[in-house]
């Protein structure tokens, strides 16, 4: 069941717009607020009654942690990503600690 809930949790928060790379560290921050429901069709994911739904869990963690999420917005320059050494470097790799890290020390 731990790994139903986890990969279901990871579909759910794709779904609301965490970013891949961001994925483990949305789920670590979520994962007590969530549980295994089972009925009539089988197992399912619930967000804990005292929590609400999924719209309410994925708000407050955008709300707190606004970097893991994809942008919402289409600012920009429209100009043609960059392959020099103005382009952005590869996240994918990073330890959940590593990537916390990044969000707090952005913009310093």
């Amino acid at each position: 069941m731990v790994n139903f809930k986890r990969k279901e949790l990871e579909l759910t928060l794709l779904s609301k717009g965490v970013r891949k790379e961001y994925l483990d560290l949305a789920a670590m921050k979520v994962a007590n607020q969530v549980e295994v429901a089972r009925d009539a069709n089988g197992l399912s994911l619930k967000v804990r009654d005292e929590v609400g739904d999924f719209d309410q869990l994925t708000t407050g963690l955008k709300t707190n942690y606004p970097a893991l999420f994809e942008s919402s917005s289409a600012s920009g320059s429209g100009a043609s990503p960059s392959n020099g050494n103005g382009g952005t470097a590869d996240k994918s790799n990073l330890t959940p600690s590593q990537k916390l890290e990044g969000i707090f020390s952005s913009g310093k």
